[in-house]
């Protein structure tokens, strides 16, 4: 009888077991705010998200990023040599805090899909070396290094 019980278990604990786990390399958002209010939405790889979807993100082992530092601000880039693709988020201040706004320049090679110059964003997390930017206009997240 126990064994019974333990084979019709057995696929509802599997089934529960697959929708509660989630693949760590995925590019994950925290959101908590639902709704239209996309400044709420915590993205948590560098990268480009739109309202529903991901427009660039940085993958581990393809891809490669790096900073270009001056006086008071710095560019941050994340390219794919393989590819042949650059993206360069421009003019980023140094002391950047949350609320703050600011204008960044976004230029790229090989990457359609993107809208390239200059962007008016205001800082919305920054933690854990990520900085988060939010263009209102664009309704469009920028997720760099800090």
């Amino acid at each position: 009888m126990k064994k019974i019980r333990l084979y019709r278990l057995l696929p509802v604990l599997a089934l529960l077991l697959l929708f509660a786990c989630k693949d760590k390399d995925q590019v994950d958002k925290d959101g908590t705010n639902g709704g239209d209010n996309q400044a709420f939405t915590q993205h948590t790889v560098y990268g480009m998200y739109g309202v529903q979807d991901t427009l660039l993100y940085y993958k581990q082992y393809e891809d490669e990023w790096s900073t270009l530092s001056h006086e008071d601000h710095y560019h941050f880039r994340i390219q794919n040599y393989k590819e042949q693709t650059v993206v360069t988020f421009s003019y980023i201040p140094k002391t950047a805090a949350v609320g703050d706004a600011f204008s960044v320049v976004i230029s790229t090679i090989g990457v359609s899909g993107i809208a390239e110059g200059m962007k008016e964003v205001v800082v919305v997390f920054k933690d854990n070396h990520r900085l988060q930017l939010y263009c209102a206009a664009d309704k469009t997240h920028y997720v760099v290094y800090y």
